[in-house]
């Protein structure tokens, strides 16, 4: 780009001091407004990581959930199967 900027400068007839002025400012303008975009994305990544690990913990509860929920119908269904044969032995 630094080239063509120069030459294009050069052919509307501006002096190289002057073409090599704005082919510097542009170059600094230029990393100045990438270095703001990636920095403005790496804070997006941070804060979108913060979002994964609260999704990832979240998730991890839930799996103990379902698995103490398994347990427990697994107890009701052993108490509901047995319940007529504990009655036998009481009376």
């Amino acid at each position: 780009m630094h080239v063509t900027l120069f030459k294009a400068l050069k052919s509307i007839k501006i002096d190289d001091e002057t073409a090599t002025v704005v082919v510097d400012d542009m170059q600094r303008y230029v990393e100045s407004v990438v270095s703001n975009g990636m920095q403005a994305v790496q804070g997006e990544l941070a804060a979108l990581r913060g979002e994964m690990k609260g999704l990832a913990a979240g998730m991890e509860a839930l799996k103990h959930q379902v698995t103490l929920t398994g347990v427990l119908i697994g107890i009701v269904g052993l108490a509901i199967a047995a319940g007529p044969i504990v009655a036998k032995f009481i009376h």
